[in-house]
């Protein structure tokens, strides 16, 4: 029998700021299946599995829907824009990415911790 999986949206707090009073919070989705084959091609570039900082960047960029208290070099809120969320730092981002494939791929969640412990197995094997 065919089952449709839910699409989960949710809130996430990085690490950095978790002690913050106001910390940043960035609106997460998991990726449906178009965004997730796309990250899907980069995870795989090459014909081998690889956690590239390319695939995090990608996985962010896509998982991404919103934040709040994001501020900008004034110290403003920066509205949610893709352009906008590309200049955030990169540790950031693979942060965020990292958090997105984990939720959208859970499959693949001993890959993803190997690969984070410098180990790369292949997650179809």
């Amino acid at each position: 029998m065919a089952k449709i999986k839910q699409i989960k949206q949710y809130d996430y707090i990085l690490d950095c700021d978790k002690d913050e009073v106001n910390p940043s919070i960035f609106k997460l989705t998991d990726l449906n299946p178009n965004k997730a084959a796309d990250v899907y091609d980069v995870l795989f570039e090459g014909g081998t599995f690889k956690l590239s900082f390319k695939a995090l960047v990608k996985a962010a960029e896509l998982g991404v829907v919103g934040w709040e208290n994001v501020l900008n070099e004034d110290g403003k809120e920066a509205e949610f824009k893709i352009h906008t969320m590309k200049q955030l730092p990169i540790n950031m981002l693979t942060e965020i990415g990292l958090k997105v494939l984990k939720s959208t791929f859970p499959e693949f969640e001993e890959a993803f911790k190997n690969e984070e412990d410098g180990e790369t197995p292949d997650p179809l094997a």
